[in-house]
């Protein structure tokens, strides 16, 4: 029985021209593709190779991917397309009266970045200025965001397994492509607003706001004043509100429940929104440390009369182990 070792010349040669049987299999250089078109790429296996990412909208989420990525990816090339002119996503745009975090801000909070928050529930302008502390602190404006860039249109292509985007350049009125392996949609849900489908609202002669788009710091003092609407955003605008106007009007489709508040016990007089202040952090702070010393000095200790020293020669290995014992004290 014969064994032919050497491979099929097709592969040696190139799709229109036969090869050349006067060289032999082995001399020839490997082949750029096969007759299928398919190539090998030269690199050992398991080489990481470079991706881009995009993401929309420079949040809360996107600064946690940026910072997540920095440390635990490589060969990653990022971008970010931000239409504002800062970070901060809903927190930069949401300024209505009373806007503020809906759970206590110790759980509103990277695990990464740990704040002493004002108030129990903190309000806007304190949150983003937590969000926007972390970005100065890594610089990722410079390194990944361009403000004030809307992403227009984001489509897969299949072929090239690219993710094809159409950005605008909101300051020249530019508008620009882009493509990347991954795409992150980071754009929220909390800023594509809308105003009701109520008949006559934009004939209405007085001043008419959006709690999404907010002129921030409009007096309210001594007005008369109708709310639409009884959604977070609406019960924290009346309650902020309601004691500063002539008169105030809130109309709702249906009723609302509202449960008593997160660890109601710990919250302001009639569960208000209290100021939390250093002192009683570093009184809790020093129990936490007094209770865990009193913890440790009630564990039992061991102590071991000798220690055994690990046999080195075959005849320290054949004689008797070591008895150790150990005495609780």
């Amino acid at each position: 029985m014969g064994i032919q070792s050497d491979p099929p010349s097709l592969l040696y040669s190139a799709p229109d021209a036969a090869a050349d049987d006067s060289v032999k299999v082995r001399d020839q250089l490997p082949p750029e593709t096969d007759q299928h078109g398919y190539r090998i790429n030269e690199q050992p296996m398991g080489t990481k190779r470079k991706v881009k990412i995009i993401l929309m909208g420079a949040g809360a989420s996107t600064l946690n991917f940026f910072k997540k990525a920095e440390e635990d990816m490589e060969n990653l090339e990022m971008v970010c397309y931000e239409k504002n002119h800062d970070v901060g996503g809903t927190w930069l745009e949401n300024r209505y009266p009373g806007c503020a975090c809906d759970i206590p801000s110790v759980n509103y909070q990277f695990s990464w970045k740990i704040k002493l928050w004002s108030h129990y529930y903190s309000y806007a302008p304190e949150i983003w200025d937590y969000l926007k502390s972390i970005e100065r602190e890594n610089d990722f404006i410079a390194k990944y965001i361009k403000l004030r860039h809307r992403l227009e249109h984001v489509e897969w292509d299949d072929t090239a397994g690219l993710w094809r985007c159409r950005v605008r350049d909101l300051e020249r009125d530019v508008v620009f492509e882009d493509s990347a392996e991954f795409f992150v949609n980071a754009g929220g849900v909390l800023n594509n607003w809308k105003w009701p489908e109520i008949p006559g609202l934009q004939d209405f002669q007085g001043k008419l706001m959006h709690s999404a788009n907010y002129e921030e710091g409009y007096d309210l003092s001594n007005k008369r004043v109708a709310v639409i609407g009884a959604g977070s955003s609406g019960v924290q605008i009346v309650a902020s509100i309601q004691q500063k106007v002539q008169h105030l009007y809130h109309w709702i489709r249906s009723p609302i429940w509202i449960t008593a508040g997160f660890a109601q016990t710990w919250a302001g007089k009639n569960g208000a929104n209290f100021r939390c202040t250093i002192p009683p952090f570093k009184n809790w702070s020093n129990s936490l440390t007094n209770r865990r010393q009193r913890r440790t000095a009630q564990i039992p200790q061991r102590e071991s009369k000798e220690i055994p020293r690990v046999p080195q020669t075959d005849r320290e290995r054949a004689q008797p182990a070591l008895q150790v014992h150990h005495q609780r004290q």
